[in-house]
């Protein structure tokens, strides 16, 4: 057996829902894999244990923190497996890993080195929100906007005038701040759409304007969760 059909990384999606149980397909993957790398450790062992997965049968990594050592043994042992074959397991707190979450550098990396790249496919954040909103494509995927105030105006601004509908992402404590810096930016009356938490039982999807947006926040009292805005084209 060669050692593209024997070196596999399985990149596993994870429920949205914080308290929803892995599906059965990613339970053999994360059973059947003896690598398992997860974005953060607390999350990461939760999901395991509910899947019945004897935890001190696996190597772990966690992405979340991973330190300069520990991303030099993660490499060490992936180049490793590339002669030895066997199987890594590359999964995220929700959602599925990669793209706005840790994870693309291990992707690379086995690419590069001739593992078989397979997918056990899960939901993700931003496809829901798109589809949730009722509204046509395009969508333009703009996701986490630069830390610095300066650049994320500058950026918000270059976003101004787009014909897609853009679709926004942060962290839960960056909501409110989003919020203040695109009603400086664009027009009160621009339509935005919101989901907020989803699949959790604080879910809620808001068809508004920007104005009334921050009106309704204000009176919800949603000041920080996981959330996806999207704003409609210019």
């Amino acid at each position: 057996m060669s050692s593209s059909e024997s070196s596999t990384l399985i990149v596993v999606g994870t429920p949205l829902n914080e308290g929803a149980t892995l599906g059965s397909e990613a339970v053999q993957a994360l059973k059947h894999s003896s690598v398992l790398i997860g974005e953060s450790r607390s999350v990461s062992l939760r999901l395991l244990k509910s899947a019945g997965i004897v935890i001190e049968s696996k190597t772990f990594f966690f992405l979340d923190h991973l330190k300069q050592q520990e991303w030099l043994e993660l490499k060490k042992l992936i180049e490793t497996m590339r002669r030895t074959g066997g199987s890594i397991a590359l999964f995220a707190d929700g959602g599925m890993p990669i793209l706005f979450d840790p994870g693309k550098e291990i992707l690379s990396l086995c690419r590069n080195l001739g593992f078989s790249i397979h997918s056990v496919a899960g939901p993700m954040s931003w496809s829901v929100a798109c589809a949730m909103s009722g509204w046509d494509p395009p969508f333009l995927v703009e996701g986490f906007l630069p830390r610095k105030t300066e650049e994320r105006m500058k950026k918000i601004e270059s976003l101004k005038n787009r014909s897609e509908k853009i679709v926004l992402m942060d962290t839960p404590y960056r909501f409110r701040s989003l919020i203040d810096q695109l009603s400086k930016v664009l027009e009160t009356d621009r339509k935005v759409f919101l989901a907020w938490e989803i699949g959790n039982t604080e879910e809620r999807f808001v068809w508004e304007s920007l104005g009334d947006l921050r009106v309704y926040c204000d009176r919800e009292h949603l000041r920080k969760g996981e959330f996806i805005l999207i704003v409609s084209s210019a």
